[in-house]
């Protein structure tokens, strides 16, 4: 009997586990006339306060996929997740990290959206991706602040070789587009690349370290970028592998130095906006102190010119 009880919730655990499984890779769509989620709606609506309340509430809509059709109503026009609606509207850093806490795959999703009416999908199922946008492509588009810029490269290292739906990396979107925290993005961008590089560079130095020393406790056999130039560890010598380990180093301090200029001229670069941006505002004070002055200068100018009328008329 109690074999029987225990093959019986055996077999049933397993389908819950398969169950699972299944439903986490299964994307759920909404129509965005019939049925919109209440995140996309408060997203739509730069409602920020609201739109992390609905993902603390419901963190399923994170992950709901919105489609909208065509006049027709036969075909898709686009489809897309909250996060790509999110990055389009210059969403706050504090909402971004709940998009990506309750979703970290959604920075790697492309959207979709189709142009040519003819060529729409006829249903959800049908939708092509792989020519889409990622939320990035939608960041650097708009323009968001440049901690949501950090959290897009930090999830997804890879996007910044990605191209949208028009062909351009989001750098080459960059040089496109103009908004007032463009100068911000391109520095996040330029130091999240030099990081980027350093850690690979220090990845290599390590295994190759390890490497000469015969270390078993070396665990940077995951760095898939270290074999380069024909250069094969399992038939090269110890004075090899040290003459490699000394010009890896030294392209190592070279690339930190470089780094650290970098973020020099960024530092500067950004101080230097900053009073730039003082001085418009200062600018545009006295402007406004002017242009009252000479309001009130006149009020006064066509005060004293009636007064004048008046004691013509009378006199």
């Amino acid at each position: 009997m109690f074999r029987r009880v225990y093959g019986s919730a055996l077999i049933w655990r397993r389908k819950y586990i398969f169950l699972c499984i299944v439903m986490r890779n299964t994307k759920n769509f909404v129509n965005y006339d019939l049925d919109v989620t209440p995140l996309y709606k408060a997203i739509e609506s730069e409602n920020w306060d609201l739109a992390k309340k609905c993902c603390i509430a419901k963190p399923k809509d994170v992950r709901t996929w919105i489609f909208k059709e065509n006049t027709d109503e036969k075909s898709i026009r686009w489809c897309v997740l909250p996060i790509h609606q999110a990055c389009a509207r210059h969403c706050p850093k504090d909402l971004m990290v709940h998009l990506i806490k309750m979703y970290p795959s959604g920075v790697r999703k492309n959207s979709f959206q189709n142009t040519i009416e003819q060529r729409a999908p006829k249903n959800v199922h049908e939708i092509d991706y792989s020519e889409g946008n990622l939320p990035i492509h939608f960041a650097t588009e708009w323009g968001v602040q440049k901690e949501v810029i950090s959290m897009l490269l930090k999830s997804y290292p890879e996007s910044v070789t990605v191209r949208d739906r028009r062909g351009l990396t989001p750098t080459a979107i960059l040089r496109k587009v103009k908004y007032a925290n463009k100068d911000e993005i391109i520095a996040e961008f330029a130091r999240f690349e030099s990081n980027h590089r350093m850690e690979k560079m220090e990845c290599k130095v390590e295994k190759l370290s390890c490497e000469l020393e015969e270390a078993p406790y070396c665990n940077a056999g995951a760095c898939s970028d270290f074999s380069e130039e024909g250069f094969n560890l399992s038939h090269a010598s110890k004075e090899e592998l040290r003459a490699r380990v000394v010009k890896l180093n030294s392209e190592n301090s070279n690339l930190r130095q470089l780094t650290q200029g970098l973020h020099e001229k960024i530092f500067s670069l950004e101080n230097s906006l900053s009073f730039m941006i003082s001085i418009q505002k200062r600018i545009v004070r006295m402007a406004t102190t002017q242009e009252n002055e000479m309001t009130d200068i006149a009020k006064n100018i066509r005060g004293g010119t009636d007064y004048l009328q008046y004691k013509n008329e009378r006199e």
